[in-house]
Protein backbone atom coordinates (compact mmCIF):
# COMPACT_ATOMS: atom_id res chain seq x y z
CA UNK A 1 0.00 0.00 0.00
CA UNK A 2 1.26 3.24 -0.70
CA UNK A 3 0.56 7.06 1.25
CA UNK A 4 -1.43 7.88 -1.76
CA UNK A 5 -4.16 5.13 -1.16
CA UNK A 6 -4.08 6.46 2.53
CA UNK A 7 -5.09 9.55 1.50
CA UNK A 8 -7.61 8.54 -0.53
CA UNK A 9 -9.02 5.94 2.28
CA UNK A 10 -9.48 9.01 4.64
CA UNK A 11 -10.79 11.07 2.14
CA UNK A 12 -13.37 8.54 1.35
CA UNK A 13 -13.87 7.55 5.31
CA UNK A 14 -14.75 11.39 5.90
CA UNK A 15 -11.49 12.66 6.69
CA UNK A 16 -10.47 16.05 6.34
CA UNK A 17 -6.75 17.01 6.24
CA UNK A 18 -6.52 20.03 8.52
CA UNK A 19 -3.25 21.32 8.98
CA UNK A 20 -0.06 20.49 7.30
CA UNK A 21 3.12 20.66 9.15
CA UNK A 22 6.68 19.74 6.44
CA UNK A 23 5.53 16.31 5.12
CA UNK A 24 3.54 15.40 8.18
CA UNK A 25 -0.60 15.94 7.76
CA UNK A 26 -3.23 15.87 10.54
CA UNK A 27 -6.43 14.32 9.27
CA UNK A 28 -9.95 14.42 11.74
CA UNK A 29 -13.04 13.07 10.93
CA UNK A 30 -16.02 14.23 13.42
CA UNK A 31 -16.70 13.53 16.25
CA UNK A 32 -13.19 12.56 17.39
CA UNK A 33 -11.02 10.32 15.13
CA UNK A 34 -7.78 11.99 14.28
CA UNK A 35 -4.59 10.46 12.42
CA UNK A 36 -1.33 11.71 11.75
CA UNK A 37 0.45 10.56 8.62
CA UNK A 38 4.09 11.53 7.24
CA UNK A 39 4.84 10.14 3.98
CA UNK A 40 5.11 10.76 -0.32
CA UNK A 41 2.23 9.32 -2.07
CA UNK A 42 4.54 7.00 -3.83
CA UNK A 43 6.11 5.80 -0.40
CA UNK A 44 5.34 1.97 0.63
CA UNK A 45 3.16 1.86 3.88
CA UNK A 46 3.29 -1.98 5.52
CA UNK A 47 0.41 -1.07 8.38
CA UNK A 48 -2.31 1.02 8.49
CA UNK A 49 -5.91 1.76 10.36
CA UNK A 50 -7.84 4.59 10.73
CA UNK A 51 -8.88 3.84 14.49
CA UNK A 52 -7.78 6.04 17.32
CA UNK A 53 -9.20 5.39 21.11
CA UNK A 54 -6.92 8.01 23.76
CA UNK A 55 -5.59 6.27 26.71
CA UNK A 56 -2.64 8.08 28.88
CA UNK A 57 1.07 6.58 27.66
CA UNK A 58 4.73 7.17 27.90
CA UNK A 59 6.95 4.74 25.85
CA UNK A 60 5.50 3.61 22.40
CA UNK A 61 7.42 0.73 20.47
CA UNK A 62 8.14 2.05 16.76
CA UNK A 63 8.43 -0.62 13.93
CA UNK A 64 10.30 -0.30 10.78
CA UNK A 65 9.97 -1.97 7.74
CA UNK A 66 12.29 -2.33 4.71
CA UNK A 67 10.21 -1.59 1.83
CA UNK A 68 11.03 -1.44 -2.22
CA UNK A 69 11.01 2.54 -2.02
CA UNK A 70 13.32 3.00 1.61
CA UNK A 71 11.71 2.79 5.01
CA UNK A 72 8.08 2.55 6.80
CA UNK A 73 7.22 2.43 10.37
CA UNK A 74 4.31 2.62 12.41
CA UNK A 75 3.90 2.69 16.21
CA UNK A 76 1.56 0.06 17.07
CA UNK A 77 0.16 1.16 20.04
CA UNK A 78 -1.56 4.34 17.90
CA UNK A 79 -3.45 1.91 15.86
CA UNK A 80 -1.97 3.28 13.02
CA UNK A 81 -2.80 6.95 13.71
CA UNK A 82 1.20 7.72 13.27
CA UNK A 83 2.91 6.71 10.25
CA UNK A 84 5.59 7.26 8.16
CA UNK A 85 7.84 6.64 5.29
CA UNK A 86 10.99 7.86 3.62
CA UNK A 87 14.08 6.71 0.96
CA UNK A 88 16.46 6.04 3.84
CA UNK A 89 15.82 5.20 7.32
CA UNK A 90 17.33 8.08 9.35
CA UNK A 91 15.06 9.80 7.36
CA UNK A 92 12.16 7.81 8.35
CA UNK A 93 13.23 7.78 11.81
CA UNK A 94 13.16 11.17 11.95
CA UNK A 95 9.56 11.34 10.03
CA UNK A 96 7.94 8.80 12.45
CA UNK A 97 9.58 11.02 15.95
CA UNK A 98 8.39 13.86 14.71
CA UNK A 99 5.05 12.67 13.31
CA UNK A 100 4.64 11.27 16.87
CA UNK A 101 5.47 14.47 18.94
CA UNK A 102 3.14 16.62 17.14
CA UNK A 103 0.48 14.20 16.64
CA UNK A 104 0.09 13.88 20.73
CA UNK A 105 0.63 17.61 20.44
CA UNK A 106 -2.42 17.58 18.84
CA UNK A 107 -4.43 15.05 20.86
CA UNK A 108 -3.26 17.49 24.03
CA UNK A 109 -4.79 20.68 22.40
CA UNK A 110 -7.74 19.15 21.87
CA UNK A 111 -8.29 17.68 25.45
CA UNK A 112 -7.97 13.90 24.23
CA UNK A 113 -6.46 11.25 26.64
CA UNK A 114 -2.61 9.72 25.26
CA UNK A 115 -3.05 6.28 23.65
CA UNK A 116 -1.97 3.91 26.16
CA UNK A 117 1.45 2.16 25.35
CA UNK A 118 2.00 -1.71 25.73
CA UNK A 119 5.64 -1.60 27.84
CA UNK A 120 5.88 -5.18 26.98
CA UNK A 121 6.26 -6.20 23.86
CA UNK A 122 9.17 -8.73 22.81
CA UNK A 123 10.37 -9.22 19.60
CA UNK A 124 13.07 -12.00 17.74
CA UNK A 125 14.29 -13.46 14.85
CA UNK A 126 14.10 -16.51 13.64
CA UNK A 127 16.07 -18.20 10.93
CA UNK A 128 15.26 -21.27 9.14
CA UNK A 129 16.84 -22.75 6.09
CA UNK A 130 15.04 -22.03 2.77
Amino acid sequence: MKFGDIRKMLNKDGFERVRQKGSHERWFKPPDKRVTIAGKNSDDVKTFTSKLDGIEIMKYVIIYEKTDTGYCAHIPDLDGACVAAGETFQECQQLIHDGLQWHLEWLREEGKELPEASAERIAEFYELAA
